[in-house]
């Protein structure tokens, strides 16, 4: 096996010429660290959808576009006189070490989710203007179902948390009946409250069941898709149209497509 030095080195070179201002790619000369910024989250979700799939060959291609976008910005920084890539791998390298003590540094150190969470805490208020929140360095990009989740693992690691799952489910139930209160009311800022605390708290429902609530609603997500487009088929061979008007010749079909994939889940 040659060495990885080889490629790293060769693809830096790469993206180097791409940004040659003599002979380089007109479209990549125009691009800035923003504008690529849209491309490489798509990138991160192409990567996710690969690894669900399991398929070896769209992981490591999908691998491989990240890495191109890491080795791009770190051109992009070069270029600004701000860092290089041996400069990211050097910080990822201490990172690394830092947040496993119990691995790399004091083996009396015993490795639990508050002492992660702890270093990581202390990362983020060495680097955050406002050191006086736990909460200061959440990222403002990140999606608002992982946001919530995150929040709630920082509180919890000082002991602001519920004793059990059962606790958490109260309040479910006590955000559903307010969000009821509110819909009855009419007042549209007071339901979209209320239905973000619906939200937040069943988020919360993934730290107590150690399930990533973006994988969750992610999963539900694929589900549905599925089963709607089996009501879309279904739909089709009768000749009816997809209006409002059919929705009672759809509900049969829907049913069929929960019937099915109880049966494809009880036969596994």
């Amino acid at each position: 096996m040659s060495s990885p030095l080889k490629f790293i080195t060769k693809l830096i070179d790469s993206v180097r010429t791409l940004r040659n201002p003599d002979n380089g790619c007109p479209w990549h000369l125009k691009q800035t660290l923003a504008t690529i910024a849209p491309f490489t989250k798509a990138e991160a979700y192409e990567l996710g959808d690969a690894i669900e799939s399991n398929n070896p060959q769209e992981i490591k291609e999908e691998l491989a576009d990240l890495l191109f976008h890491v080795t791009l910005y770190a051109q992009h920084a070069e270029e600004k006189g701000w860092f290089s890539f041996d400069d990211i791998a050097k910080e990822a390298d201490e990172k690394i070490q830092r947040r496993h003590p119990w691995v790399f540094g004091d083996k009396s150190i015993e490795y639990s989710p508050e002492q992660w969470q702890a270093i990581k805490q202390q990362e983020n208020k060495s680097k955050s203007d406002d050191k006086s929140s736990i909460l200061s360095g959440l990222p403002k990009n990140m999606p608002a179902l992982l946001t919530s989740h995150e929040i709630h693992k920082r509180v919890c690691a000082v002991g602001f948390k519920w004793k059990d799952i059962s606790g958490v489910l109260d309040k479910v139930h006590e955000e559903i009946d307010e969000l009821k209160e509110a819909i009855e009311s009419g007042d549209r800022k007071h339901m979209e409250e209320e239905l973000g605390d619906v939200l937040f708290t069943a988020a919360i429902l993934g730290y107590y069941s150690d399930i990533n609530p973006e994988n969750a609603l992610a999963s539900s997500n694929s589900k549905f898709k599925k089963r709607f487009a089996y009501v879309e088929g279904r739909m089709k061979q009768h000749n009816f149209s997809l209006i409002p008007e059919n929705f009672q010749k759809m509900s049969p079909f829907w049913q069929e497509a929960k019937d099915i994939e109880k049966a494809e889940k009880e036969k596994a």
